[in-house]
């Protein structure tokens, strides 16, 4: 191989400065006026412990960093890493010819480029630490607020985001609803935020999990607030057991130079360990704090410190979100009374607890849940605008290549909390269908009212056949998403869209 050009650094322990949060480059970044984005390729081996430039000649200007070879542009660098599935080394040849000016790899290859190689066992750390310093280490400029936990992740941020909008702060919102992961990989984090500091936000709320805590997609970010909300059973195909999961989770509480501040559920048994084993500052809000409350199907109040919140949110585990929502904000120095004010119209994202209504007279609600815990709150929160006589009809799935354990579970508490269970569909993946369902329907109340219709439109639509006058039909599992995954291939398949379609069809509405 001709190496024209062969560095190696000494080890550094960090390239953020505690106080300034900036690395020194000299006279290695950018010289353009756009000095937030971009960095020359050797003042990014300079930051990176033990790494090799190899086939270096002249300047090499970055402005972009990515992992997906489809997404490279000119002036970009391509981190090359290995994945369960596939290996970013071989797409390597394609990154170039699209555009690429420089390799981020652990594995050295005859190349055309120059390449940066660095050590295979931190290769996840150094792809974090390299997009935050190509684009200018943004959580520096815009405050970061991370939500982490089972479930209301996605509540959390959407409310926080539509608070602040209404008390003039903008804010950036990233999570389940806005990407194909629930947290982006680290360059396209990292591109987001610098976006976010772009287009004016101040302020920018994501939903942290723990599959990016463990690979470290959220190194080297700075959080004004993490949120914990709760852990329950899910991932267990990935973490293995409900310790490493909790212990993946607590990684956002453990480093006071990136965390300044946490607010944590302190109701959930998993919130009280956060509470004892986490290294920063923390503030605990649970169900004790609330000094009165009241729940319907139309929404929630409670009484907070004295002062009374209304939110268009129902059932008790969205009290627990909005109180969440509510310490954040008054630790981020918000008046209650404005908080207050500012909450009354913040409703839920698309796919949660979203009432379909086509004039039918039963509701229809499409929502996420796809944990036992989610399950049993939504159904809880749903029983609240029954009226005597009134049922519960559920009709979910699980999906395929996933934690196989909450199978049964489910299958538990839809029966137990549901008049009709109509198990189907999630996505399959590589699974089958057949062996899906009949892991669900293994752990059904004996003598409950299940079938299993696998087609999921046809589920639906059986659902909707027997529902009577009062009742509440509700569609769980996969929310806002707008595919099916099953084998390989990716089916166009909405939950609200095609309610709507059954509804119209059942009322004989004509397109």
């Amino acid at each position: 191989m001709d190496t024209l050009c062969s560095v190696e650094l000494e080890s550094r322990d960090r390239f953020f400065n505690q106080d300034a949060g900036e690395v020194d480059f000299g006279d290695d970044l950018l010289s353009s006026n756009d000095k937030e984005r971009g960095v020359e390729l050797y003042g990014l081996m300079k930051a990176i412990a033990g790494s090799r430039l190899i086939g270096y000649r002249d300047k090499v200007s970055l402005s972009d960093i990515y992992l997906d070879h489809h997404e490279v542009t000119p002036n970009s660098i391509f981190a090359a890493v290995k994945g369960s599935k596939s290996d970013g080394h071989d797409f390597i040849d394609d990154a170039i010819d699209r555009g690429a000016s420089s390799i981020l790899l652990s594995e050295e290859r005859d190349l055309r480029v120059p390449q940066l190689v660095v050590p295979e066992a931190s290769i996840r750390q150094e792809v974090a630490r390299a997009a935050s310093i190509v684009y200018g280490a943004p959580s520096n400029e815009i405050k970061v607020i991370g939500v982490t936990g089972t479930n209301g992740k996605t509540t959390v941020v959407h409310v926080l985001s539509q608070v602040l909008e209404t008390l003039d702060q903008p804010c950036g919102e990233l999570g389940t609803l806005w990407g194909r992961l629930t947290t982006p990989e680290a360059p396209e984090l990292q591109r987001q935020l610098r976006d976010f500091v772009t287009h004016g936000k101040r302020y920018a709320a994501i939903e942290v999990s723990s599959i990016a805590l463990d690979r470290h997609r959220t190194d080297f970010v700075n959080f004004e607030t993490a949120i914990f909300t709760n852990l329950s059973q899910d991932h267990l195909d990935v973490h293995g057991s409900m310790e490493n999961y909790f212990q993946a989770k607590l990684k956002l509480f453990r480093d006071r130079a990136t965390t300044k501040r946490a607010v944590v559920f302190s109701s959930d048994p998993y919130g009280q360990r956060v509470l004892r084993e986490a290294d920063v500052p923390l503030r605990a809000v649970g169900m004790e704090d609330v000094e009165g409350y009241r729940l319907s199907g139309d929404g929630t109040e409670f009484t907070y410190r004295g002062r009374k919140f209304r939110s268009p949110l129902v059932g008790v585990h969205n009290l627990a979100n909005l109180l969440l929502v509510v310490a954040t904000l008054e630790g981020l120095g918000f008046a209650l009374d404005e908080i207050s004010e500012a909450l009354e119209d913040a409703g839920e994202p698309k796919g949660r607890l979203e009432f379909i209504d086509e004039g039918q007279d039963f509701d229809l609600v499409v929502d996420y849940a796809h944990t036992p815990a989610a399950m049993k709150a939504v159904l809880e929160a749903l029983s609240l605008r029954l009226s005597t006589g009134a049922r519960l009809i559920t009709v979910f799935g699980c999906g395929g290549d996933r934690d196989r354990y909450k199978r049964p579970e489910m299958g538990r508490v839809a029966s137990t909390l549901s008049a009709h269970v109509v198990i189907t569909n999630d996505n399959p993946r590589s699974e089958d269908p057949k062996d899906i369902a009949r892991e669900i329907a293994s752990g059904v109340v004996p003598g409950s009212h299940v079938e299993t219709v696998l087609d999921r439109k046809d589920a639906i639509q059986r659902a909707v056949s027997v529902a009577r006058s009062g009742d509440v039909v509700l569609v769980a599992g996969k929310g806002h998403e707008r595919r099916q995954i099953i084998k390989d291939q990716e089916i166009a398949f909405d939950d609200t869209e095609v309610a709507r379609e059954v509804l119209r069809s059942y009322l004989g509405v004509k397109e």
